[in-house]
């Protein structure tokens, strides 16, 4: 007899012949258990690969360049024209302006040229001056309006 029957034997409190049916019974269990942990192991490793990957892909240029291009046409779009030329049109630029923002950092973030990385660094500075420029020059002007047009200049 090995020496797990004889442990067994003194654990359980019995015969040798229990105990080895003991010991049969408790290894068929542990090889049982075993395969159940390897499967066990498996699927949550599986199901830790398939989570980690995000549904959503990662960010492309593309769709950077798109997702700023896009939220530039929705706000621009929204303008209501003054008929004030002055007004209307810095009203339009800060978005227009922002959107070279926005895509001048898809280029710092993804661009590998270094003379457009660094157009990109000096869109950044420049816009973000001429925005604060228009931002001042709205606040003189009273955009309150009686009755706001859209001129065909406006919509193009």
């Amino acid at each position: 007899m090995g020496i797990g029957v004889i442990c067994a034997g003194l654990f359980v409190g019995g015969t040798s012949e229990r105990a080895a049916l003991w010991y049969q019974k408790t290894r068929k269990t542990v090889k049982s258990m075993r395969s159940f942990s390897l499967l066990v192991a498996f699927t949550l490793g599986m199901t830790t690969l398939w989570t980690a990957c995000p549904s959503n892909p990662e960010p492309t240029p593309d769709l950077a360049l798109d997702q700023a291009m896009a939220t530039m046409h929705s706000v621009m779009a929204k303008v209501q024209c003054s008929g004030n030329p002055d007004a209307d049109f810095a009203q339009m630029m800060i978005p227009h302006h922002q959107g070279a923002i926005d895509m001048a950092k898809v280029e710092l973030q993804f661009g590998k040229d270094l003379r457009l990385r660094r157009l990109a660094q000096e869109i950044i500075v420049t816009q973000q001056s001429e925005i604060d420029v228009m931002r001042a020059a709205l606040y003189a002007y009273d955009r309150s309006p009686a009755n706001p047009k859209r001129n065909s200049w406006c919509t193009q």
